[in-house]
């Protein structure tokens, strides 16, 4: 069977990036702005730009674990190696 991740890469990383991009604009246009009038705390504020950037960056190495359709997780394939 000839390798098809590389059909699967493009596809996957886009529609990471779209949800990567959904995610900024949801935070900026919601949070930022009750942030910036001082509806919350400073401190709260760092801890929320902190973990929404650790969820972008989650959120994108799901793209290191692209495998074609009828491939086996990586787990199992290390198992039957």
């Amino acid at each position: 069977m000839p390798d098809c991740r590389w059909r699967v890469l493009p596809v996957q990383a886009i529609r990471v990036l779209a949800q990567n991009r959904r995610w900024s604009l949801v935070w900026n246009l919601g949070a930022v702005p009750f942030a910036a009038l001082g509806f919350v705390p400073p401190r709260l504020a760092e801890i929320g730009i902190s973990l929404s950037s650790l969820a972008v960056v989650l959120n994108s190495l799901r793209i290191r674990e692209v495998r074609a359709p009828d491939e086996p997780p990586m787990a199992l394939r290390e198992r039957t190696a």
